[in-house]
């Protein structure tokens, strides 16, 4: 199913963009308070008279765990100017590490625009939202990117009627962000949920008429 389709996706007022970067701000920095926050108390830990050794191990998994996600958003929400699908691969990678997401990303997907490897790092978000207990992500070679995930699936949830942009929460706002991206290449975004555990998320020609 199209989620949103390109014309609709396209239809942004000054508003409508504001709302949409304060709503993946919200979502950034949801994304990287867990870290921050082991950070403080592994400092905390340190400064007392707990364990050293353990404060310590805290604080560089936590500062590492951070350095993962800053370097994976700063190209998803960034402008991904110059990313090679190598470097998408490596900073997904890195992302997951320690999650409850495996990547499989086929080997005769390594190559294509920018622009691309940055939708595909937005596509693998969306399937980790509508998967949130851990999934199998695949990376596949469709022609246009395109994430499948297996796993258990949440419901997509998502405004219809009105005003999609000032209806959003942070919790709404990747697929639709998606979405917006996807249509500034000329593509759609769609869900397809091809039964009770798969869903592949991908993106394609927007068809006009």
């Amino acid at each position: 199913m199209a989620l949103i389709g390109g014309t609709q996706a396209g239809m942004m007022d000054d508003n409508d963009a504001l709302r949409l970067a304060a709503l993946l701000c919200s979502r950034l920095a949801h994304e990287l308070a867990g870290p921050a926050g082991a950070v403080a108390n592994g400092l905390e830990l340190s400064a007392g008279d707990h364990g050293i050794d353990d404060a310590n191990d805290l604080t560089r998994d936590a500062c590492a765990q951070l350095t993962r996600r800053l370097t994976f958003f700063r190209r998803a929400y960034g402008t991904g100017e110059g990313m090679t699908w190598h470097e998408a691969r490596k900073v997904t990678a890195d992302y997951l590490a320690e999650t409850r997401y495996h990547l499989n990303w086929s080997d005769s997907c390594v190559e294509g625009t920018s622009s691309g490897a940055r939708l595909v790092l937005n596509l693998i978000l969306c399937a980790m939202e509508t998967t949130p207990a851990g999934a199998v992500l695949e990376i596949l070679d469709t022609g246009h990117p395109a994430v499948a995930a297996k796993g258990e699936l949440a419901e997509i949830a998502l405004p219809t009627e009105g005003n999609i942009y000032q209806a959003m929460s942070p919790r709404d706002v990747q697929p639709v962000f998606t979405a917006q991206l996807a249509w500034s290449m000329g593509l759609d975004l769609d869900a397809e949920v091809r039964d009770a555990g798969h869903i592949v998320w991908h993106a394609r020609p927007i068809e006009h008429g």
